[in-house]
């Protein structure tokens, strides 16, 4: 035994793994200034990657958004923040990509808090079952495992590809805008002193889509009395940003987009539990189909999944009169602020460029 523990320690051996643990510490820090000269506000909206409409708020001047909104793509395919400010004069940002999880929407919480300070969050409720084994509703049992079975269990059901690549782009943000290192002013002093009013999108992370292609009905909003468990991950994330919100003095919404495949009344009965659980505001637009006039046949551009402009001018609506309602108490109309001036611009902008009126 000596001898063994002789060879594994022996100086030679311990110079070896001195060497991998300092190449592995100068490559992270490496990884780090990378990641901070590729992550610049003034550039954000050039990249081009699935974060890229998600990111732009980073183009928004400073503390000048009221409502965020954050999630997957049925958000940015259904909340259109120039209709919002046309009838209301309230000014919000859409934070949303393709199967956005919670662990990335953290992230972004963590980035968006860093130049703004929103009253109101919007939290998209589909992304917490992203990553979600398939759920079977007749095989639910007591669960008689240990806790720490169970938490491992649970590690490696929800630890796949697309969670180990989330962590890593949410460490190291070269890897997410890998394609512009070489462009990246580091550690550039002017970065935040420009003025980025010119720069705002005036989608403000919306993304237009105008194509029509029906969906089929389903009944997957019978009710039952059976719940769906959100992931234990991703859960964890959701309590985390409901908490730095509370931190903050945020109010959070939950909102459920209208969906015809990735939605259901089990995850419905789960979310509105978790809601009435921690006092915030569930609205669940797959309930309200007539309350909306939505039309399946008209109101999807890709047959189920997201809504397309014609839908989300339906769900915004209704947003809307719900913000205006609910929070014109620490909300303020900025259509007549002359700071404001570039949403006024934005608004035509938004008209013209995809030809319609809100």
């Amino acid at each position: 035994m000596k001898n063994r523990l002789s060879k594994i320690f022996s100086k030679s051996n311990v110079k070896s793994g001195a060497k991998v643990i300092t190449f592995m510490l100068v490559f992270v820090i490496l990884l780090q200034v990378l990641s901070a000269g590729s992550f610049s506000k003034l550039n954000a909206l050039s990249y081009k990657n699935k974060f890229n409409r998600a990111y732009s708020f980073l183009t928004e001047p400073e503390n000048t958004v009221d409502i965020a909104g954050i999630g997957s793509s049925d958000l940015y395919s259904a909340f259109v923040p120039m209709q919002l400010y046309e009838k209301y004069g309230y000014t919000s940002t859409v934070i949303s990509s393709p199967h956005q999880t919670c662990l990335k929407s953290y992230s972004f919480l963590e980035e968006l808090l860093k130049c703004q300070h929103p009253k109101v969050l919007i939290i998209e409720t589909d992304m917490f079952y992203e990553g979600a084994p398939e759920f079977n509703s007749k095989k639910i049992k007591k669960d008689n495992t240990s806790v720490i079975k169970r938490k491992i269990s649970a590690f490696l059901e929800n630890f796949s590809e697309k969670r180990f690549e989330d962590m890593i782009e949410t460490q190291f943000s070269i890897f997410t805008f890998h394609d512009k290192w070489k462009q990246t002013k580091f550690f550039s002093s002017d970065d935040s002193k420009k003025d980025t009013k010119a720069s705002v999108s005036c989608d403000h992370g919306y993304n237009f889509n105008d194509s029509i292609k029906p969906a089929q009905a389903n009944d997957n909003m019978n009710p039952t009395d059976i719940s769906e468990p959100i992931p234990e991950d991703n859960l964890n994330y959701l309590n985390k940003m409901v908490d730095l919100c509370r931190e903050k003095g945020i109010d959070v919404v939950l909102v459920e987009m209208p969906t015809q495949h990735s939605w259901n009344y089990y995850r419905h009965n789960t979310v509105q539990a978790f809601a009435d659980e921690n006092k915030l505001r569930f609205i669940d637009f797959n309930l309200m189909f007539e309350e909306l006039q939505l039309d399946i046949k008209l109101d999807y551009r890709d047959g189920g999944d997201h809504l397309n402009y014609y839908g989300a001018t339906k769900t915004t609506a209704y947003l809307s009169d719900f913000l205006n309602e609910t929070y014109s108490d620490i909300l303020t109309d900025k259509r007549n602020d002359e700071n404001y001036s570039f949403w006024e611009e934005s608004n035509k902008e938004f008209k013209q460029k995809y030809n319609v009126n809100q």
